[in-house]
């Protein structure tokens, strides 16, 4: 499962269990009372789950642990592989190039292409300092955000494998009933 999908199922989740979960994933641990409490006060008042989202990705907890897991060489917890920090810190790590095929592939669900590549962001990426700023920079991004939003849309429609049993009967019924109303109206506005 890529980042860009672990989001989307947190989102799915009330306010408590998303703010629990954005701190497990995200800052790989779990958030105290008073931290819990205010995000879900934030969430109770009209802050939107994208705002909360991108002020994880921006905290400078994430970027010091970041910073810190790749400068001091540390070696990646392969028990918490799945998280979406574990994923960041592998990620990181990777040289430039293919930093930014994976960051690409885990956050916008595609490859880069040659208008990505002209975006001057990822043509000055040279430190880790970079890195964690395209990060920042694609979870605040209209692309991202609609990702996140159109899967959440979906999810509360009627799931895909729920299949109606259409007939010829039930399709010649549905022609029927707009050929009258368009003969009605046809008749209406004589």
């Amino acid at each position: 499962m890529r980042i860009v999908q672990i989001i989307q199922e947190i989102y799915k989740y009330g306010s408590s269990q998303f703010v629990k979960e954005l701190y497990r994933e995200i800052l790989n641990r779990e958030p105290d009372d008073k931290e819990l409490n205010n995000y879900i006060e934030a969430l109770k008042k009209g802050v939107k789950k994208e705002t909360i989202l991108s002020s994880f990705f921006r905290s400078n907890e994430l970027f010091s642990k970041l910073n810190t897991s790749v400068c001091n060489d540390q070696h990646v917890d392969l028990s918490k592989k799945g998280t979406i920090f574990t994923r960041l810190q592998l990620i990181i790590q990777r040289n430039r190039d293919p930093f930014i095929e994976e960051v690409f592939q885990e956050l916008l669900n595609r490859k880069p292409n040659k208008k990505d590549y002209s975006f001057p962001l990822l043509s000055r990426i040279r430190s880790n300092k970079d890195k964690i700023d395209l990060v920042i920079f694609i979870t605040k991004s209209r692309e991202f955000t609609s990702l996140i939003k159109f899967n959440n849309k979906n999810a509360a429609r009627k799931p895909h494998n729920i299949k109606e049993k259409i007939t010829a009967d039930m399709v010649l019924k549905k022609i029927i009933s707009h050929y009258r109303k368009d003969k009605k109206y046809e008749k209406d506005n004589r």
